[in-house]
């Protein structure tokens, strides 16, 4: 958003020029065909040199400033956490594999999406793709993955359909918000961002679904506008339903106030019919809006659709996300989006009171002459806000995770707070929730994830740093209502420069072997990860 100053006064030209699309219309669209383009090796900068990287500011609904000041409070108000200290344990993953490397990103930050079939894993990030095949041991096992596209420019992908704005065809074009799934009934894998057209502040919805079970090969390319012209749909986040529908939601932010900032209009809801974007025929998806969060009586934000709903519709859940923090949790439903087309939220529960997250340590936090995050030169880790980052059902429920500040050992850090809601079809009702911790003062968790497996089983993952603690991943199982003890998946390595007034993007997702039982948390770049990518 570089261009923004000069994009307001153009756009107040272009007003006069070029009528609005009608709020909340979604136009029927013909894709392209594409295909990925191996353009280096796994690990090498692809012939970017010195290209400028985008730095890509995070969004909230009330507004940066209003959340800066909030997290500054949190210093003081962060509820404290009893302290459950558990064995740190070591990882049992006993191989793995580089993933998509953050020097390899024109953007900052980089962001991240993966999806896996039973015999290939794909790995996105905000402007390039990769994909590995994988071999089983005897036993089932993991025993090997091997790279079939070893890097491949997402600019160009997209760029092939010309309504989707890249940096291949237009100067002021960014894609943006990777989200990758793989529908198991169908043996699909569909790609989702967001484009953007940082002059005249419009932006288009890109989805690529796969022809076949093979992502290596031939992809139908849609570019859906986004109304009004004037508009951003951020932090698009997408899954496949049972019901054989696609779901995106994203925060709406249009052109500008007085000042020049984007401000936020509304959440919003897409359905496609994954049918129709398989065959690669003309297809019109189904929009709806969001109504208002019950604790703060604004219009409710930041949406996450449920991975693995085995009924039709899709559930979807959000945190109250005041500047303040919160301590509600929202259960919506859209039902049959191309029938009756019902979307409403069930209802919500009240979960302990949570602050807005403050931003993380991490080992190298402080160069010389440097003590504290706000300063210039800090290397503090953002951790964005307390917008709910993960949904997965599992035997009608709906389990969630999101980043907030608490207080352990009498530190203000970031934990991650959990929670299951059931009777989803009613009142939902609140089955229990948790925190992560360890009693230890200092220690940072955050942008979490999680999935459930077949025996209800849940993993839940996040990015770790204290101030002796290079950023990594770690995990922590839940069963049978108590979690498990703490285990590194994966130590961090280096110091991640990413001052703190750069508010960082985060996109959970779920992955497994089928798809859709192990989780990798999002946000930080994927440095060398044993494991998943994440």
């Amino acid at each position: 958003m570089n261009a923004l100053k000069v994009r307001v006064r153009h756009a107040a030209f272009l007003v006069l020029l070029i009528p609005l699309v009608v709020a909340d219309v979604a136009l029927a669209e013909i894709p392209v065909l594409g295909s990925f383009l191996d353009t280096g090796q796994l690990g090498q900068t692809r012939g970017h040199g010195h290209a400028p990287r985008h730095h890509k500011p995070f969004l909230h609904h009330e507004g940066l400033e209003s959340l800066r000041g909030a997290k500054r409070d949190a210093a003081v108000m962060a509820p404290s956490i009893a302290a459950s200290p558990r064995a740190l344990l070591g990882s049992s993953v006993v191989g793995g594999f580089d993933g998509i490397d953050e020097s390899e990103s024109l953007a900052i930050p980089p962001d991240g999406a993966i999806a896996v079939s039973a015999t290939y894993i794909v790995e996105a990030v905000n402007d390039n793709l990769s994909i590995w095949t994988k071999t089983y041991g005897p036993s089932g096992e993991l025993s090997a993955v091997t790279p079939v596209v070893a890097a491949a420019d997402l600019n160009l992908f997209f760029g092939n359909n010309p309504n989707c704005f890249t940096g291949a065809n237009d100067f002021f074009g960014l894609i943006s918000d990777p989200s990758l799934d793989y529908d198991t009934a169908k043996d699909r894998f569909v790609l989702s961002m967001i484009s953007f057209e940082q002059l005249l502040f419009t932006s288009s919805l890109c989805v690529a679904v796969s022809a076949t079970g093979n992502p290596a090969g031939t992809w139908f390319i849609y570019a859906f506008p986004i109304s009004p012209f004037f508009s951003l749909l951020d932090f698009p986040r997408a899954v496949f339903g049972a019901d054989g529908l696609f779901y995106v939601a994203g925060n709406l932010f249009v052109c500008c106030d007085a000042a020049g900032n984007p401000t936020f209009s509304r959440a919003r809801v897409y359905a496609f019919k994954s049918t129709d974007m398989y065959a690669g025929l003309n297809t019109t998806p189904r929009v709806a809006n969001v109504g208002r969060d019950p604790q703060s009586g604004l219009l409710a934000d930041s949406l996450t659709p449920a991975r693995a709903v085995g009924i039709s519709g899709m559930y979807f859940l959000s945190a109250s996300n005041g500047a303040s923090g919160g301590s509600m949790i929202s259960l919506w439903r859209w039902n049959s989006p191309f029938g009756r087309n019902t979307f409403a939220r069930q209802g919500s529960v009240q979960v302990s009171p949570y602050t807005q997250p403050p931003a993380a340590l991490q080992l190298g936090s402080f160069p010389t002459g440097v003590t504290a995050c706000s300063q210039t030169g800090a290397n503090c880790i953002e951790t964005n806000d307390t917008r709910n980052l993960a949904a997965y059902w599992f035997n009608n429920t709906v389990w969630g995770a999101h980043a907030i500040g608490c207080t352990q050992a009498g530190t203000p850090v970031a934990c991650v707070q959990w929670y299951q809601l059931g009777n989803l079809n009613g009142r939902p009702t609140l089955l229990q929730q948790g925190t992560v911790d360890d009693g230890s003062p200092g220690h940072y968790r955050y942008f979490p994830s999680l999935a459930v497996d077949r025996a209800g089983n849940v993993a839940l993952a996040y990015n770790f740093s204290s101030a002796s603690d290079y950023p990594g991943i770690r995990y922590t199982p839940i069963s049978g209502g108590a979690q498990g003890p703490e285990t590194v998946l994966k130590d961090g390595e280096v110091t991640l420069e990413d001052p703190v007034w750069r508010l960082r993007r985060s996109i959970p997702t779920a992955v497994s072997r089928s798809g859709m039982s192990a989780s990798t948390p999002r946000g930080l770049p994927a440095p060398s990860q044993g494991g998943a990518p994440g």
